[in-house]
């Protein structure tokens, strides 16, 4: 079994920050700002997070296909707001990753 390119682009960009940031970008209602990530993490945590660090996480998640900004991440965005959308990798690629552990499981004779 083997990844397709775009869920190893995804799996590349993830770290367990990461992780909790796109999990925190699904709840949120479309389009959002990293201000409202930003809020959010701040919710759920004692830890804080600098604006900087999240927006270099933001555009880890871009990179890795998960996210999707306006303006693109290729264009200069320096004093501009970013609106954010979760892609469809996004909200398909764990239940696929789990679909692929659970073939291999029961393919070995384990569930």
């Amino acid at each position: 079994m083997k990844l397709t390119d775009n869920e190893a682009t995804a799996l590349g960009h993830l770290n367990p920050r990461r992780f909790e940031i796109l999990l925190r970008c699904l709840t949120l209602d479309e389009p959002f700002t990293a201000g409202d990530v930003l809020l959010g993490l701040r919710e759920d945590s004692d830890e804080q997070l600098s604006s900087s660090a999240l927006s270099r996480d933001l555009r880890g998640l871009e990179a890795g296909g998960l996210l999707v900004g306006d303006p693109p991440l290729l264009e200069a965005r320096k004093g501009r707001t970013v609106h954010f959308h979760t892609t469809e990798l996004a909200e398909r690629l764990f239940a696929q990753l789990n679909g692929y552990v659970v073939s291999v499981l029961e393919g070995r004779g384990l569930r």
